[in-house]
Formats: C-alpha cells, structure tokens, sequence
C-alpha cells in the first residue's frame, strides 16, 4: 500500500511540476508581450536601459554577488524594507482626496448613505462583498467617521497595514524555510510589488483577506518546522490555522485553494493522522473548534449590520463557472444579462450549467485549450492589476510633494509609464524566481507550487478574465521567488568561487 501511494505521489507531483512549468511559461509570454512594455513612447529606451541592467549584473557578478550575501546577513535589512514600504504608503495615502469607484466604491457608498435599499440590492446578488460591507461598517462605527474623506483615508491605511502584516508574515515565513538571506530577499519582493501597485491603497476583499491567506501558510510551515513545539504551541497553532481559513474563506473564498494544497500534501500522511491520537487531540480539534467559532462570531456581529439580503438572487458558483468561459473569461454581457434576469436560484443554476457545456462543445478541446491559454495570459501577466484604470477619483493636490507622488501612482500620472513599466520589469524577475522555486527540493516549496497551480486553475475555471485577481496568488509566488532567487544565487557564488580557485592553480 505504501510502495502504491508513493507511486500515485510521485506522479501526481511530476504533473503538478508540468503545469505550473507550462502556465508559468505562458505568463512570462504574457508579460513579455503586455502593453505595459510596449505602450509607453520610451519603451525602446527602457527596454535598452534594462538590457543594459541584466548585462553590468552578468559582466560585474562576482562583485555583486558577494556584495549582496554580505547585505543579506544584516536582518535589519528586512526591516528597512518594511520601513520604506510603510513610508510610500504614508505618502500615497495622503494624496487621497475623491472617492472609491467600481464595487467598492459601492460598499463604501451603502455604508455612509443612511436609505440602504441600494446596498441591500447590490448585497443581495453579490454576497461576497458582505464581509467587506460589514468591516467597512464596524471601522466607521469605532471611529466615529461622518466625513468620507477622511474614512476614505482611514481605511486605506488600514487597507496599507493588512498588507504590511501579511509583508512580515511572508519574510518570516521564508526565514523558516530557507534562512536569513532568503526573508531579504522576500523582502525586497516584496517591496517592489506592494510598493508600485495602485491597488493596495484600495480597500477591498483582497487586503481584508492578504493577512490571513499570510498567516494560515506561516502557521503551517512553522507547525513542520518546529520538530520540538510542544503540545501547548501545536494546540493554539492549530486553533488559529482553523481561524484563518475560516476568515480568509469568509473574505475572499478562494483564499481557500492554499487550504486544500495543504490537505492534498498531507493526504499521503493521512492514516497516521488516523492512527495516532494525539495529533487528532493537538491538532484536528483545535483547528475544528477555531473553524466553528470563527462561524459562529461572524454570523453574531454581520446580523447586526442591518442588511436585509434576498437569498434567492445570490449569485451561484454555476453563474462564474459560465462567466468564465464567455467573453475573455469575465463573462459575456448579454450571457449575463440572461442569467443574472432568470427567476430562482435552481432556474439560474440550471441555465448556467447549460451555457458552460454549449460553450465547452462549441469551442472544441483545441479551441478550449486556445482560450484558456488566453485567459491565463490575461489573468496573470499584468503585474500592475490594471494599473491604468483608477480606483479612486483622481485629483491633484496643489502641494508640490502630493503633486510628485500622484504623478507617480495616478493613471495618467507623468511618471505613471516608467511606475509600471517597473513594477513589470520586477514581476518578470519574479516569475524567473518562480521558475528556479519549482526546481527546489523542499517540501514546502512543492507545497506552496500546488497552492501556485491552484490558484491559476481557479482563475482558468470561473469568472475571472482580470488580472486584478492574481493577488490573491501572490504570497505564494513573493515566497516562492525569494526561495527560488536564493537557490540559485547560492549556486552562482558557488560556480564564482570554483572558477577562482581553479584560476589560481592554473
């Protein structure tokens, strides 16, 4: 039986290395190809200063790299990167002064408006923005807010600070795995992705969601790590994992795919699990018990929000499934409009179903496969999650520092095409890492490949089409690349030093 399942194991791991390699690859087509790189009238210029980049980094490596494991042994490197990201934040933030737009420019409009029958309307069909609808609605309250102005600020530094926590929770979590020079690299990634993407400063179901998604993989990986935690550690380990699945899932449900990588990972264990009593004890119950009280506190406090939903017009899983096999995968208007105006709930299932298998046997297996591989492209190559389109009403501010920044982040900012020109240049460094991470040997990292794959076969799968909903990927990927990029550093400064000391005895 165990000679099967590590068969079964290690075939299942060969396909999952298989398909990340493939839509890893599409990716990096994609970013290669992405308007990000072309749009701009200095592209040719950037372009050549880039080439130039990649060419000082191969002529001067031995320097670089000794320079840079020397760097990467001082933690508080990790915390300088912290700190720089907490002061653009700082900055951004204060250039803010219009309102939300798109779905939670909705949210936030139903929590200061006192006739709630629009909020109830949008709520009633859309029911995954409710946990959001309920933390906008509790900050408003805490802090008395009236001026929406000023609660926009507010929950943009909070939205800030939910993606610094889950910052530390990504170096820690790569410290465990691969050391100190791995976390500055994380660090750094991190950096350059959560500092140039306009998008964190909008306070949305992804920033409420980033921290636990964080977290629930750190617990997890110290949990393996720590072969001498004691009962005590395992039990509120476990407590808490069970909390933030549950509140994760809650906030954004396919924080969830990070969960079931986990479960399949552990599934070759399972019988052991079954056998010994005590990991069902210190373990298994603690995790149900955190699971069934998050339920229970979360239905308390959102019944006392004062939203009245209509369960029949909630939008089903079949309803994504066919959005995301019409028009570029975010669903076709006119297919929408014909489910979204069908009556019940199992009339509107039943119509989904439909169109997804008429459009499964229209397009073909070849035609199929040709739109995924687009959709992908589309999902997850542009690092700047729609960098172009504002997600707040942009106006500029008369102070020239203010001026400065929103030249940077604005969409029509005059810096705006070298912000994300950059923060694609680094996406591709990321993806490299990626790719480097696939190949390493750790456990863990396979893990956190599957969790990769799970999430790109989501987006595949149901409505997406948008790259914005990558992010949710992305502390898998940061945590990846930094395991990735120091592999592969280390084997440079290994492969530098052979050839020296090869030089010398010649």
């Amino acid at each position: 039986m165990g000679k099967v399942m590590r068969t079964i194991s290690k075939r299942f791991w060969y396909l999952v290395f298989v398909v990340a390699g493939l839509l890893l690859s599409l990716t990096v087509l994609g970013v290669l190809s992405s308007d990000n790189f072309t749009a701009s009238q200095y592209w040719g210029a950037l372009w050549v200063c880039s080439i130039l980049l990649v060419f000082v980094g191969i002529r001067y490596r031995r320097s670089i790299l000794s320079g840079y494991r020397a760097l990467c042994r001082k933690k508080w490197l990790v915390f300088a990167c912290f700190a720089l990201l907490v002061f653009v934040q700082l900055c951004v933030f204060t250039t803010i002064t219009g309102r939300q737009l798109f779905d939670a420019g909705m949210v936030y409009d139903g929590v200061f408006n006192d006739d709630k029958t629009l909020i109830n309307q949008y709520l009633s069909i859309w029911q995954n923005n409710l946990p959001m609808y309920t933390a906008e609605n509790i900050i408003k309250h805490v802090f008395h807010l009236s001026d929406t102005i000023i609660a926009l600020r507010i929950y943009t530094v909070i939205s800030c600070l939910l993606y610094d926590i889950g910052f530390i929770f990504i170096a820690w979590s790569v410290f465990l795995l691969s050391g100190m020079e791995a976390a500055v690299l994380s660090g750094l990634i991190c950096f350059g992705i959560l500092g140039l993407t306009n998008q964190v400063y909008q306070i949305y179901s992804t920033a409420f969601s980033w921290p636990f998604t964080c977290f629930g993989i750190f617990v997890y990986i110290y949990l393996k790590k720590a072969e001498t935690c004691g009962r005590a550690s395992k039990i509120i380990g476990s407590f808490c994992f069970g909390m933030t699945v549950t509140c994760g899932y809650m906030i954004r449900p396919s924080s969830v795919i990070y969960v079931i990588a986990i479960a399949m990972f552990e599934f070759p264990y399972l019988w052991n699990y079954v056998k010994n009593v005590k990991t069902s004890l210190f373990v298994v119950l603690p995790v149900i018990f955190g699971i069934c009280l998050t339920v229970l506190a979360y239905y308390a406090v959102e019944s006392r929000q004062g939203i009245v939903i209509d369960e029949t017009r909630n939008a089903t899983m079949q309803q994504y499934l066919a959005y995301g096999i019409t028009g570029n995968g975010d669903g076709d208007i006119e297919i929408r409009k014909r489910i979204e105006g069908t009556g019940s709930v199992e009339e509107r299932k039943a119509l989904s179903v439909q169109i997804w298998l008429e459009e499964i046997k229209r397009k073909g297996p070849v035609g199929y496969t040709a739109f995924l591989a687009k959709k992908h492209i589309l999902n997850t190559s542009d690092a700047g999650m729609k960098f172009t389109t504002p997600h707040i009403e942009e106006q500029y501010s008369s102070n020239k520092i203010k001026h400065f920044f929103q030249n940077i982040y604005y969409t029509d900012g005059k810096y705006g095409h070298l912000t994300v020109y950059a923060i694609q240049f680094i996406y591709l460094l990321v993806l490299v890492g990626v790719a480097y991470g696939v190949l390493e040997t750790l456990p863990e990292v396979h893990l956190l490949c599957l969790a990769l794959v799970g999430y790109w076969v989501f987006l595949l799968i149901f409505e997406a089409g948008r790259s914005v909903y990558s992010i949710q990927a992305f502390p898998v990927s940061i945590m990846m690349s930094a395991i990735g990029w120091h592999s592969l550093i280390k084997v440079s400064t290994t492969q530098v030093k052979c050839l020296d000391a090869s030089a010398c005895i010649h």
